[in-house]
């Protein structure tokens, strides 16, 4: 069973930060490649229209068939996906009082999200096409798995730390209240500090003569503008959606 205490939780989401600002680091090494991004671009057979989709569809089927979606953090950008093979569901009680964990997924928010900040941080066309898609994969799922856990084992975790009051407002579907009682504002502060301290100290020991370097206050911005919000809203999501006891 999964252990709902809140500084486990947090020292999680600290590493996962970190793979999100790995990943970014390395997709800045690319350039903008808009060419993955346009419909109809390559001749590749399927429905798809962008490389990047089906890319990221023929990843996301061949790990829906090893069981990665029965994770409640790995929530998949694309819904009409393979079940998993026998055997490779595991058994996944890890204390979440959801009944479908597809009932939180932010994935099309963190997509929009993740090309806005494309179109901040990089430029260009170098033709790596295919090892951008791959980077531009590896971004989102840390990105969209960051998200996610915080959605379900943070919200669990409060709830478990003050059940009646969490109760109350559920039952009433005060949203507004459950956004002010889950919002710490000095950890948020925390955390974009950090995330912008990391993210600097990380390329200070690159040369910037050979390696692109991003700019951390990009980072930190995305984290404020997109991360953190949409985590609380996930939150949310959960908290409506829990079984009361």
């Amino acid at each position: 069973m999964f252990s709902f205490d809140l500084s486990a939780i947090a020292t999680r989401l600290e590493s996962l930060e970190e793979t999100i600002i790995f990943r970014l680091i390395d997709r800045v090494q690319l350039g903008r490649n808009l060419a993955v991004y346009e419909p109809n671009r390559f001749p590749l057979s399927g429905t798809e229209s962008t490389l990047l989709n089906h890319m990221l569809r023929f990843h996301e089927s061949t790990h829906a068939m090893l069981g990665r979606y029965v994770v409640a953090e790995e929530r998949p950008f694309f819904s009409d996906l393979p079940i998993p093979a026998e055997g490779m569901a595991g058994d996944r009680d890890v204390g979440l009082q959801i009944c479908d964990f597809n009932q939180i997924n932010l994935t099309a928010s963190i997509r929009l999200a993740y090309t806005e900040l494309l179109d901040r941080i990089t430029v260009g066309n170098d033709g790596e096409y295919g090892t951008t898609a791959e980077t531009d994969i590896a971004s989102l799922q840390a990105i969209a798995r960051r998200i996610h856990f915080g959605s379900f084992y943070v919200a669990e975790a409060k709830f478990r730390g003050n059940p009646d009051h969490y109760t109350e407002l559920i039952r009433a579907k005060d949203e507004q209240a459950l956004m002010r009682l889950l919002t710490r504002q000095e950890v948020e502060d925390r955390i974009i500090i950090r995330i912008r301290e990391k993210c600097a100290s990380i390329q200070a020991i690159s040369n910037p003569l050979i390696r692109k370097q991003i700019d951390p206050d990009q980072v930190a911005q995305f984290y404020f503008a997109t991360i953190i919000p949409l985590t609380k809203v996930g939150e949310i999501t959960y908290l409506l959606n829990r079984t009361l006891p």
